[in-house]
C-alpha cells in the first residue's frame, strides 16, 4: 500500500498480471486511521471462506435474493456504479477493473442506454458554438 499515494498494487489477481488500484477517500480515511505498526500482513485475515460466504449466502436465502460470491457482487456494484454515476464508458470501465477485453465489461453496456445520443446533446449548439459578430448593414 502507497498511501501517500492513494494507491495498492495487487500482486495477485484473477488475470495474472498484477496491476495499481486508486484509493477513494472513504477508504483512505480507513486505512490512514490504522496504526502504522499495525499495517502489516493481510488487509483481510479471514480464518475459513465460511466466515463470509455463509453468513452471505443464508442472508440471500432469507430475503429470496439470488447469491453471488462476494468478490463478484463487489465487481458488479463497482461496474455498476462506475458506469452509473462516474459515467465512464466501456473502455474506461475495462481499464479501471482491470478486465482484459471489452467483451468481459459489455454486460454493463445498458446501464447508460443510449450513450451516443446523451453526447450528441452535450454537443454545442450552433448559437452557442458561433462567436458573437457584429453585423452591418450595406447601404443601397
Amino acid at each position: 500500500m502507497a498511501l501517500d499515494r492513494r494507491s495498492v498494487i495487487l500482486r495477485r489477481t484473477k488475470n495474472g498480471k498484477p496491476r495499481t488500484v486508486h484509493l477513494p477517500d472513504p477508504l483512505l480515511s480507513e486505512l490512514v486511521a490504522v496504526p502504522e505498526g499495525k499495517r502489516t500482513g493481510k488487509l483481510f485475515d479471514w480464518k475459513a471462506r465460511g466466515a463470509v460466504y455463509g453468513p452471505l449466502r443464508r442472508a440471500c436465502k432469507r430475503v429470496g435474493a439470488e447469491y453471488l460470491p462476494p468478490h463478484q457482487q463487489g465487481r458488479h456494484t463497482y461496474a455498476t456504479w462506475l458506469r452509473t454515476y462516474a459515467g465512464l464508458d466501456l473502455v474506461g470501465l475495462k481499464e479501471a477493473g482491470g478486465w482484459e477485453s471489452l467483451s468481459s465489461v459489455e454486460r454493463y453496456a445498458h446501464l447508460v442506454p443510449n450513450e451516443a445520443a446523451k453526447a450528441a446533446d452535450r454537443l454545442p449548439t450552433v448559437q452557442k458554438a458561433s462567436t458573437p459578430s457584429t453585423t452591418t448593414k450595406k447601404s443601397r
